[in-house]
């Protein structure tokens, strides 16, 4: 019976046992064929995968605050500073050149003013030396060389006869000076010989025309005209006139 019994109990199946390693293999072969992208997937987010993008992003941050903050110094820089208009620029220029010219200008007439005085002045020193000057009180006498003692007295004391006179009376210096010039040229021509020049007293006997006119007779181009002249007497005006002598004309 025990035999019997022995002999009724299964077997091991060797199938259920190739069965078995039939499904593991086919659960192997399953994992094998995942999707790339999972696998892909997997591997992104890797430790050290994770790290270098962190420290990449990083970089980029820091870049973009160095960014801002050299934007935001440029900016501090700047504050106040203006843009330059072109047009403004060139009519700034255009002014710093008139003004360089105009004060080159003013430099060039001041030296040309200073020669001119002090060409006056030398020839006011050789004229005086041509002439023999005498004054008494507020009366003043000139003559040249080679006017006689004798006419010069005449003229003096108005004895000789006046061909032609001018007033000067309310012009201002220049015009004095110009019409003075104009008259003398004049009666020259006309071969006159003694004129009268009315420059007036002026305030306590004080006459600017007065001092003027003995300055342009004795100056050119009045000297070449002019060889003496002498206060009036009071009958004619007194020291607001002058007796001239005029040189014959040939």
């Amino acid at each position: 019976m025990s035999d019997n019994n022995s002999s009724n109990k299964k077997m091991p199946h060797f199938n259920d046992s190739f069965a078995g390693l039939k499904t593991m293999r086919e659960a192997l072969s399953k994992q094998e064929q995942k999707p790339k992208h999972f696998i892909k997937k997997q591997k992104a987010n890797s430790p050290k995968e994770h790290e270098e993008k962190t420290g990449t992003q990083s970089k980029n941050v820091s870049h973009a605050q160095k960014d801002k903050d050299d934007a935001a110094l440029f900016l501090s820089y700047m504050n106040g500073v203006k843009r330059i208009d072109k047009q403004d620029a060139k009519q700034d220029f255009i002014r710093e050149q008139k003004q360089k010219e105009d004060a080159l200008a003013l430099k060039q007439q001041q030296q040309k003013d200073a020669q001119q005085v002090m060409q006056t002045l030398n020839e006011m020193m050789i004229n005086a030396q041509q002439w023999n000057i005498e004054q008494h009180g507020e009366r003043v006498y000139a003559r040249k060389p080679g006017v006689s003692q004798t006419l010069f007295n005449q003229l003096c004391q108005g004895e000789l006869l006046i061909e032609s006179s001018l007033d000067l009376h309310g012009l201002t210096e220049l015009e004095a000076q110009e019409k003075t010039r104009t008259f003398i040229q004049t009666s020259q021509a006309y071969q006159c010989r003694v004129v009268l020049l009315i420059t007036g007293k002026g305030m306590r006997g004080l006459s600017i025309l007065k001092g003027s006119c003995v300055d342009w007779l004795i100056s050119a181009p009045l000297n070449q005209w002019v060889i003496a002249f002498a206060s009036a007497t009071d009958a004619d005006g007194g020291s607001g006139a002058l007796y001239v002598m005029l040189k014959k004309k040939h």
